[in-house]
């Protein structure tokens, strides 16, 4: 796990990355420079840079929902909200914790996304529903 570790290339740096949940849906988890980061991710950053890219052309699919209603965040999250527009989760490092920032009102089908995209989010499945979770722990 890389977790403010300066010897990390992305450490100090925002660096977005991808996670499936139990049901195929697809979150965004940006880390703010110092969130941690697994090493099963970290060691395709390549991959999961390329996913990134291609997930800033996905289209909009529905408005997005703003999670971000129980804690102190301020500050322009319209990257967030763009991601979720689009289908996907978005998860912001915050107070020690992944927060969901928003939610997707129109979910992607995961047979919609690239093999790149489903690539990248397959390095991190996690066994649980983002819709049900305000808060990630990637350890």
């Amino acid at each position: 796990m890389s977790e403010r570790d300066e010897r990390s290339p992305v450490w100090g740096i925002e660096w977005d990355f991808l996670a499936v949940d139990a049901d195929g849906r697809v979150a965004c988890l940006s880390s703010a420079g110092f969130g941690p980061i697994p090493d099963r991710v970290l060691a395709h950053q390549l991959l999961v840079e390329r996913a990134m890219a291609e997930v800033e052309d996905l289209p909009v699919l529905g408005p997005a929902e703003d999670r971000r209603d129980t804690d102190d965040r301020a500050g322009n999250y319209a990257d967030w909200f763009r991601m979720s527009e689009c289908g996907l989760f978005a998860y912001d490092w915050h107070n020690g914790a992944y927060r969901l920032v928003s939610a997707p009102t129109k979910g992607v089908e995961p047979s919609a996304l690239s093999s790149t995209i489903r690539q990248a989010a397959n390095l991190l499945a996690l066994p649980l529903r983002f819709a049900e979770e305000p808060c990630l722990n990637v350890e």
